[in-house]
């Protein structure tokens, strides 16, 4: 990834922590499963009785998901808590939640913390899209006596596979150039209404068909949750406005296509990312080399499956460093 793609899917994930507080968010959060609430509250009361008083950083925190499992154990305390995330938005959402807590804004593979500080670090999918500099930086941060414990995108996996699916849908979509031909098809239907020839409506209707019954393809063919239901909600709106172009404001309408048009693109970045980062059995090895290299004992490192016919969720790694251990 070069620099430039690096800065856009920053103020991608930014652009998305921020519509996170906003009215008009419809699905938003990090990626969340049913199996992780037990694994955290197994593995993070097993930490708090061990260190009553120990420190905690989570890296890629975004909104707080593992922070409000840990608020969730009796005994934590969140003002022992830092949390790391390159989004802005996403810190100031989490201190929103959390105001104990220390937000740092920072990218994973640099955070500007004091090394061996910290008696646990965790990542629910956040450390796996900076990389092994990211893991280097765990390390570095790790206390002698403490451990890492992290949830990481696996590949193939069910959440691998969803990604894989949006990507398909949404490139589809923007090679059926929908956005801008519904652009077009409103400010010719909008002229019309109000009075004009309605020949360049009936032209951009032609041309925008076609893109029509590529979103209802895709959406036939994965459903109408892919890609968090934007899709879905992308074609019932222009429905609405479509049978009711009388009662909308021209400006607003524009606007609101020009807005999802940069969401629809932001999506296929941050789902991409999430595809790009997954780890295949090979490199989940390798990762775990990396931390025996480092002086760390990997004391779980498997994937996590909700049944032996299914898909597994993520790889669970955890490791930690011997109370003696340099850092």
């Amino acid at each position: 990834m070069n620099d430039t793609d690096s800065t856009e899917l920053v103020q991608s994930w930014n652009d998305y922590w921020q519509g996170a507080a906003g009215p008009t968010a419809r699905k938003r959060g990090g990626v969340n499963h049913t199996a992780f609430p037990s694994i955290w509250s197994q593995a993070l009361g097993e930490f708090v009785t061990a260190h009553p008083d120990g420190k905690v950083l989570d890296i890629g925190t975004g909104d707080g998901v593992v922070l409000a499992y840990l608020e969730q154990v009796p005994g934590s305390k969140l003002e022992n808590v830092s949390a790391v995330d390159v989004s802005e938005h996403a810190i100031a959402g989490m201190q929103r939640r959390f105001p104990a807590v220390t937000g740092v804004v920072a990218d994973a593979a640099d955070i500007p913390l004091e090394s061996g500080q910290f008696d646990l670090v965790t990542s629910q999918f956040g450390i796996d899209h900076a990389g092994p500099k990211a893991i280097d930086e765990a390390i570095r941060l790790l206390a002698p006596g403490g451990s890492l414990f992290f949830l990481m995108y696996i590949r193939p996996g069910e959440l691998y596979r969803e990604c894989t699916t949006a990507i398909d849908a949404l490139q589809r979509v923007q090679q059926s150039g929908f956005v801008p031909l519904a652009r077009e098809f409103f400010t010719a239907g909008f002229a019309a209404v109000q009075g004009a020839d309605r020949a360049p409506y009936d032209a951009a209707a032609k041309k925008l068909n076609p893109a029509i019954r590529e979103l209802e393809a895709v959406l036939q063919e994965h459903g109408e949750h892919v890609a968090g239901d934007m899709l879905a909600y992308l074609h019932s709106t222009v429905q609405t406005m479509h049978s009711r172009i009388q009662h909308y404001n021209p400006d607003e309408v524009l606007a609101w296509l020009d807005a999802i048009g940069k969401e629809l693109s932001q999506h296929l970045q941050r789902m991409t990312s999430m595809h790009d980062a997954a780890l295949d059995p090979d490199a989940f090895d390798q990762l775990c080399k990396r931390l025996e290299e480092a002086g760390l004992t990997v004391d779980n490192a498997a994937p996590l499956k909700m049944s032996e016919d299914e898909l597994p969720v993520a790889w669970v790694l955890q490791a930690s460093r011997s109370a003696g251990a340099p850092h």
